[in-house]
């Protein structure tokens, strides 16, 4: 295969490979629903125990067990991948939890919010300047929440949460010297130490195991950290293969496919507030995604 092919092979996957995992996120809440008997808290605990032990078997596999030892040797290190596995945490914690309680609408507006929230971010940590179609999208994206705050007399927490913790997380991460894998590997072992006290404590209080007794709940508590890390693996691979523009595209399917779920599969809450909230993102967005073009074709 020469070197033209060779590229071009690379690229079509990374276009697969991001697509794919858009998609597989897009498409979890019914995952979720499944384990709706599991006890919330229990769930989240397993999805990131077993996020970490598959992230661990995957670098042992590739013979990188050193990549996820050395950073444990800086104190640096850990301090900063345990703060951006906090967040991470708080990101998949509240997506269940708000799946689990029939928010799914919600979560679709976090996720549409959260390229702008990050443009957002941008502005405020890094000095970097704002276009004009990007001031103007994150302006209709925040008085769309605030028109939705208004009519139910409070916060979309989750709506605001989700882009706020992942936001944040992703300027953490931009800033890591650690690898992708390494460091996902590292943040959810860290997290896991909670998780198996969350275990255990279920374990004593309710004199139950916390895997579960039945065959099917329990193979879907271990599949919570297969559907964690496989489009996480799949998102890093086509990022680095794909240019930013399609990426940003491919983002807003998974948003899109929750929304579609929240509002036509379960009959979730879409009030006149939330048309208009909605119809506010979705026009950010538009902008944003207009300008994300502009600035591809000038550069």
């Amino acid at each position: 295969m020469n070197r033209p092919d060779l590229i071009k092979v690379t690229t079509r996957g990374g276009f697969f490979a991001a697509a794919a995992a858009f998609s597989i996120w897009g498409i979890l809440p019914p995952f979720w629903k499944t384990l709706s008997r599991v006890e919330v808290t229990l769930v989240m605990a397993h999805r990131i125990a077993w996020c970490a032990v598959l992230c661990v078997l995957a670098l042992a596999i590739n013979r990188r067990l050193g990549d996820f030892i050395k950073p444990l040797t800086r104190l640096n290190s850990i301090g900063e991948l345990a703060l951006s596995g906090v967040l991470l945490g708080v990101n998949w914690c509240v997506f269940v939890w708000a799946v689990l309680t029939d928010r799914v609408t919600e979560c679709s507006m976090g996720y549409y919010i959260n390229p702008l929230f990050n443009v957002l971010l941008g502005r405020v940590f890094f000095g970097e300047r704002l276009r004009p179609r990007q001031a103007v999208a994150v302006g209709l994206a925040v008085s769309g929440v605030a028109v939705l705050t208004i009519a139910q007399q409070g916060l979309p927490l989750v709506a605001v949460v989700l882009p706020t913790a992942f936001g944040l997380y992703g300027m953490m991460r931009k800033k890591s010297r650690v690898e992708a894998l390494p460091a996902l590997a590292i943040e959810s072992s860290i997290l896991t130490i909670p998780a198996l006290a969350v275990m255990g404590w279920y374990a004593i209080t309710t004199g139950q195991s916390p895997i579960t007794d039945e065959l099917g709940s329990a193979a879907l508590l271990i599949g919570a950290g297969v559907v964690t890390a496989v489009p996480l693996f799949l998102f890093g691979y086509g990022v680095r293969h794909q240019p930013l523009t399609t990426v940003g595209f491919l983002q807003f399917v998974a948003p899109t496919s929750m929304f579609v779920m929240g509002v036509f599969l379960y009959d979730e809450p879409y009030t006149i507030a939330h048309q208009i909230t909605f119809a506010m993102i979705w026009l950010g967005v538009v902008l944003f995604l207009s300008d994300t073009i502009r600035a591809s074709n000038r550069s």
